[in-house]
């Protein structure tokens, strides 16, 4: 029965999974800008959208467009 409920919310992990261990403040905030700005409800809507009351830009172009790229690896000598 359990797993049928956490197959309705459309969560890979089950999140009870999260509590059994503390989760940081980094990590808790980067979940909840996910929440905010990703996950969409049957409208189409996000929560940031609802709540701004206009459509924000897409996160994912934000961060390509704010984050550098990780340096290219040294070659071993």
């Amino acid at each position: 029965m359990l797993d049928t409920y956490y197959l309705s919310l459309k969560c890979p992990v089950p999140l009870d999974h999260y509590n059994l261990k503390r989760m940081s403040s980094s990590k808790l905030k980067a979940l909840t800008v996910v929440h905010n700005y990703f996950i969409k409800r049957a409208d189409g809507a996000t929560a940031a959208e609802r709540f701004f009351e206009e459509k924000p830009i897409d996160l994912f172009e934000y961060l390509i467009d704010h984050l550098d790229y990780p340096a290219k690896r040294r070659r071993a000598a």
